[in-house]
């Protein structure tokens, strides 16, 4: 199979755009929930090969949960427990 120049722009191009979309969808979920107690980080991280929305929280705790849906604008989210606050190192 021969790939058009074009063809490879284009794809180039749509994947530019949906990583660009994934950056604003996951800065608008950090404005969203690090300021519910118990969320501690949340980060790009992956589930079945695929991009998602990872949120470590402190304890594994239902009220948090109920808080946060399971997916976010069309990406899982998933959720970790982090053991607790981070604490950074000196």
């Amino acid at each position: 199979m021969i790939l058009s120049p074009q063809f490879i722009q284009l794809s180039t191009e749509s994947f530019q755009q949906m990583k660009s979309t994934f950056k604003e969808i996951l800065k608008e979920a950090q404005d969203t929930w690090m300021n519910l107690d118990g969320v501690v980080a949340i980060g790009q991280g992956k589930k079945d090969q695929k991009d998602c929305i990872d949120v470590y929280i402190a304890i594994n705790s239902e009220d948090i949960k109920k808080q946060i849906p399971t997916t976010f604008k069309n990406i899982p989210v998933v959720f970790r427990e982090s053991g607790g606050p981070f604490v950074p190192q000196k």
